[in-house]
């Protein structure tokens, strides 16, 4: 927003999702899942994430967390704000009791189709989803091809160890003074 100025040291983003991490304590959620959920939320959530980075000061620090376990609304919405906000933030590591009890963000994955319940349907590739899928499926739901540090990001799987259900969650830090690209201006 125009004339906004306040930024801030940390940035907490806990975004709406589909919440299909915490069927371990919620077996309603097993049962009711879709994968339209996901596949819905994925804008919203980048949205959020994305304004939760503008807010960002220099050095400062954003956790951006779910309760789902989909890549779709986990790494591919980091992945697609690192490259939208590229030179001006980047992941890092999770403190060593935090990695001692997860596992590594995930470096690839297929993004179902809306219709996936009845057909089964994933696509390795925007390239391969067809215009009229285009209006569910979107080019920031597929993994990233220059190979982003996505492994920074951590999944804790649903344990008894932790007594929890899963999620997701990935630290970033703004270490760039300059400005992004500017936006091409239409003609």
């Amino acid at each position: 927003r125009t004339g906004w100025k306040q930024k801030y040291d940390k940035v907490l983003c806990d975004v709406p999702c589909s919440g299909d991490g915490t069927g371990r304590k919620k077996r309603s959620v097993v049962r009711t899942w879709d994968v339209r959920h996901g596949l819905g939320l994925h804008a919203l959530q980048l949205a959020i994430l994305n304004r939760g980075l503008e807010l960002l000061g220099y050095g400062g620090r954003l956790v951006y967390s779910t309760c789902s376990l989909n890549p779709i609304e986990c790494e591919a919405v980091v992945s697609a704000a690192l490259a939208r906000h590229a030179g001006l933030v980047r992941l890092v590591a999770a403190p060593a009791w935090a990695r001692d009890l997860s596992t590594p963000g995930l470096a690839s994955w297929s993004v179902p189709g809306a219709a996936y319940g009845a057909t089964r349907e994933v696509f390795a590739r925007f390239e391969d989803v067809s215009n009229p899928k285009k209006a569910r499926v979107a080019a920031t739901m597929f993994p990233p091809a220059d190979g982003a540090p996505l492994a920074l990001a951590r999944r804790f799987l649903p344990s008894e160890k932790c007594d929890s259900g899963g999620f997701f969650v990935a630290i970033f830090e703004r270490s760039a003074e300059r400005r992004p690209p500017a936006a091409p201006r239409a003609p």
